[in-house]
């Protein structure tokens, strides 16, 4: 499936209620709270980041919720599939996984890349998430928002780096409405656009890019 998206870092906490509806306001589209969430991601590669070094991602989610159950985890692979100044352009593949058992699914996708590359996949950086997001719009032109509190770790350590990310996620708008979205953001609450991912930064945030 292909994802338009643009994602800007923040330089502060904005207050939810009025950067969405006013954002909505601007756009003169109706608002949908579809509420928070909180989630807790694996960023997966080989240890010398071969994914990354091409662009592409590979996730490993699972919703808080979810952890004391352990009945779901969704793997996302990502890969870009066009160049834009601002826009993330992107192909995404999206699994729900049965398997509740983190190690098990590192093991399997570590057998996988090992078989063909010699080198199994391992869990690079950790990012736990809480999202309060909301749809912009309807009958099928859609604009998803998200604004995202994201701690960044390192697996075994305990350094940590924070960062807020408003997500602008285009489920049927045009370019246009995404692109005028992230202007009125940046002219009422700053921010820069992000060049990078979330898988990136975080690793550029904690010094290991």
């Amino acid at each position: 499936m292909e994802e338009r998206e643009i994602e800007i870092v923040l330089d502060a906490s904005p207050e939810p209620h009025k950067l969405l509806e006013g954002l909505a306001r601007h756009l003169d589209l109706p608002l949908t709270s579809l509420g928070m969430s909180t989630t807790y991601d694996r960023m997966v590669d080989t240890p010398d980041m071969a994914l990354l070094a091409i662009d592409h991602s590979l996730r490993v989610r699972q919703k808080l919720g979810n952890v004391y159950s352990g009945n779901e985890f969704r793997l996302t692979y990502k890969r870009p599939l066009a160049e834009h100044d601002t826009l993330f352009i992107r192909d995404e593949f999206k699994l729900k996984l049965t398997e509740p058992d983190y190690g098990s699914v590192l093991e399997f996708l570590g057998s996988l890349t090992e078989s063909l590359t010699n080198q199994k996949m391992a869990t690079i950086i950790e990012i736990n998430e809480l999202a309060r997001e909301a749809n912009l719009g309807s009958d099928g032109k859609v604009l998803n928002v998200s604004l995202d509190e994201c701690l960044y770790t390192l697996p075994g350590d305990d350094s940590e780096k924070h960062e807020v990310v408003f997500e602008l996620e285009s489920h049927g708008v045009s370019d246009e409405v995404l692109l005028d979205a992230a202007a009125w953001v940046r002219e009422n609450f700053g921010g820069r656009i992000a060049a990078e991912g979330k898988y990136a930064r975080g690793l550029r945030l904690l010094g290991q890019l």
